[in-house]
Parts: C-alpha cells; sequence; structure tokens
C-alpha cells in the first residue's frame, strides 16, 4: 500500500485574496457603524460644498457681488477647521471602540481581522483632511481673487 504526501502549503507565503473578497472603500463604508457613516458622509458632504462654495464665490467676485462671496470665505474657513476635527474625532471614537473591543476578546484577534477597523480609522482621517485641504485651496483661492479685484 503506498501513501500519498499531500504537501502542506508555506506558512511564510502570502495568500492572494481573490478579487471578489478584497476590502475596497465602499465595503469600509458599508461595515462601519451608523455613527461612523454618518461622519463619513458628513465629511464627503463638507467636501463638495468647499467647492461649491469656491465655484460660487468664483461667479460671484466676477459680478457684482462680491460681498456674497465674502460671507463664502467665512464658510471655507469653518469648513477648514471642522473637517480636521471631525475627521480626527471620529477617528478616535472608533480608536476607542476598537481598543475596548480588543480588550474584551481572547484570544487576540489576528490582523486580519483587525484591518477592516483600521482602514475605517484611516477613511475617517484622509476624508477630515481630504475636506480641509479642498476648504483650504477654495479659500485661498477666492480670498487671492477678491482682493485683486478690491485692488
Amino acid at each position: 500500500m503506498q501513501t500519498t504526501v499531500i504537501p502542506q502549503p508555506d506558512p511564510m507565503s502570502p495568500v492572494i485574496v481573490p478579487e471578489f473578497e478584497r476590502l475596497n472603500f465602499v465595503q469600509v463604508f458599508l461595515d462601519a457603524s451608523r455613527l461612523n457613516q454618518g461622519v463619513m458622509l458628513v465629511l464627503m458632504l463638507m467636501a463638495a460644498a468647499a467647492v461649491v462654495l469656491w465655484a460660487l464665490g468664483l461667479g460671484r467676485s466676477l459680478s457684482a457681488q462680491p460681498s456674497r462671496s465674502v460671507a463664502g470665505l467665512r464658510y471655507l474657513k469653518g469648513m477648514w477647521v471642522g473637517a480636521l476635527l471631525l475627521g480626527l474625532s471620529g477617528a478616535s471614537y472608533t480608536l476607542l471602540a476598537s481598543f475596548i473591543g480588543l480588550a474584551n476578546v481572547r484570544p487576540t484577534p489576528s490582523l486580519a481581522i483587525l484591518a477592516p477597523g483600521f482602514a475605517e480609522i484611516m477613511a475617517q482621517i484622509t476624508l477630515g483632511l481630504a475636506a480641509a485641504a479642498l476648504a483650504v485651496i477654495c479659500h485661498q483661492d477666492l480670498d487671492a481673487r477678491l482682493r485683486r479685484l478690491a485692488a
């Protein structure tokens, strides 16, 4: 009787995850809690609003309504600060909840299990930075154009 030896996979070799199981931003968003989804939605809306306020301010600065563009500058400055704080607050809340969850689980889960939570944290920080960066860029451009018109 002949025995067949089945080779075992090398534990150090990487395993490529199939395409349909790979993590992406949409899955990170859908996997997040309702609170974190709300934070991410607000940050995405803030980024879009910064671009819209900039576009409206450009139109008003070229017309006879530069005073309304100045009001848009105030909103952009508020988004500038608010987006950073909201993104970091959402990330710190998620990190706190993750560490509380880790403290209550034995044995400690692997990095593959923890990765979606860390991706959620990084998504909130990235969205906060992106919204703030857009607000800064739009604010600076609109401010420079209004100063040129006033001079």
